[in-house]
């Protein structure tokens, strides 16, 4: 009479066992991921997560931030002045914030006047901030464009004309003066695709992403649950770790 097998096959705590290793399994790689990421949350200032700002367009994406296509700027002799992500560029070098939109750029006695809606920017020629010019000097507000005419920088702004003194700074109204304007163009395409990732600003650091990377919200809504899953994977990894042990004991 042959007996019944009562191998591993049958053993109640083996069948225990192969569903806490699977389980260890599946959770392990979001057991890593949550150790690092946190180790990451827990020292920042060591890793200086909240200095660097991403600029992946696919990340970007993830938080609903949509790229621009094109961007307008001003050509100040060989390169473009433009305004991105609440920053003035100079072709793609980040100069400085300026108040209010970006109207005009212009050179002039070797430097660069950059004229924004509430803000008088005086730039040297290597694109270092010499001077900025606001309300408080009582530059006429909202600036409408800037231009230049005979060597003189001129402004327009409350429906009139002024000619702007730097130096002092001082803004005196014209009669019957119209010079060019600076006028805004396209940004060419290949400046365009290394400017685009900026107008998202600072919003989003390296110290969020991991934050949000920890706590699943990378993913929405759906991903806060996922993690919730993951964490229910881990007490039912422990339980089941816990209820095989007993048994060894038994």
């Amino acid at each position: 009479m042959k007996l019944p097998d009562n191998g591993p096959a049958s053993d109640p705590n083996s069948a225990l066992k192969r569903w806490h290793r699977r389980i260890g399994v599946a959770a392990s790689l979001f057991v890593i991921l949550l150790a690092f990421s946190g180790f990451s949350l827990n020292h920042p200032e060591l890793l200086e997560l909240d200095r660097l700002v991403v600029r992946s367009p696919m990340v970007l994406g993830w938080y609903g931030i949509e790229l621009p296509d094109a961007i307008d700027g001003y050509a100040v002799g060989e390169h473009w002045m433009s305004q991105v992500g609440g920053k003035v560029f100079l072709d793609t070098v980040p100069l400085t914030s300026c108040r209010g939109e970006l109207v005009g750029a212009v050179e002039i006695g070797g430097e660069t006047a950059v004229a924004c809606a509430g803000e008088l920017l005086l730039l040297s020629a290597a694109g270092e901030l010499q001077d900025r010019i606001d309300a408080t000097y009582r530059l006429p507000v909202p600036v409408e464009a800037l231009g230049v005419r005979d060597g003189q920088l001129l402004l327009r702004a409350q429906g009139k004309t002024f000619r702007v003194e730097p130096e002092a700074p001082s803004f005196t109204a014209l009669n019957g003066t119209e010079p060019a304007w600076s006028v805004a163009a396209p940004l060419p395409p290949a400046l365009v695709a290394q400017l685009a990732p900026q107008a998202a600003g600072d919003s989003i650091t390296l110290e969020r992403l991991v934050l949000d990377i920890h706590s699943g919200r990378i993913l929405g809504r759906w991903g806060v649950y996922w993690m919730d899953g993951v964490a229910a994977l881990m007490v039912l990894l422990a339980l089941t770790g816990l209820k095989a042990w007993r048994r060894e004991q038994r």
